[in-house]
């Protein structure tokens, strides 16, 4: 991606949108403007999701494409953060940030983009290292 995105998604944000979840309307608001971005990782726990759902790999690419996010690939400097960011935040009772939303909350915190979430834990981790989030409804319509 030449360009930097306008927002950065978790795979949730897309999820709310094809699962009809509180956040939905929101994440299409920021997809009908220009620069909206997944990473690859989150990209492929959609992918995943929609796979475990019932749809064939063509359905669920199809899908992904659908949204018109760009796809974008973390940097080595963003996978070695993301492994910090976990190191340093995830706690099991606390704190339960995967991996891939670390990558995704890297990424932003490194491009300098807000970061859309519904994730409590995660929106904490991106705060926390001085980032912004877009803060989306979760499955209950509340904002981290």
């Amino acid at each position: 991606m030449k360009d930097r995105p306008a927002v950065l998604f978790d795979a949730y944000a897309l999820l709310a949108v094809l699962l009809d979840e509180p956040a939905a309307a929101e994440v299409l608001e920021h997809l009908e403007r220009p620069g909206a971005a997944i990473t690859s990782v989150n990209a492929a726990e959609v992918l995943d999701r929609l796979c475990r759902a019932g749809a064939s790999d063509d359905e669920a690419e199809a899908e992904l494409a659908s949204f018109g996010a760009s796809i974008l690939h973390p940097s080595e400097r963003a996978v070695i953060k993301a492994g910090l960011l976990r190191g340093k935040y995830y706690d099991r009772a606390t704190c339960c940030v995967s991996l891939a939303d670390c990558i995704g909350a890297a990424c932003a915190l490194d491009l300098q983009v807000p970061f859309a979430t519904a994730d409590g834990p995660l929106a904490h981790v991106v705060r926390s290292e001085n980032g912004i989030v877009v803060a989306l409804s979760d499955t209950s319509g509340k904002r981290p």
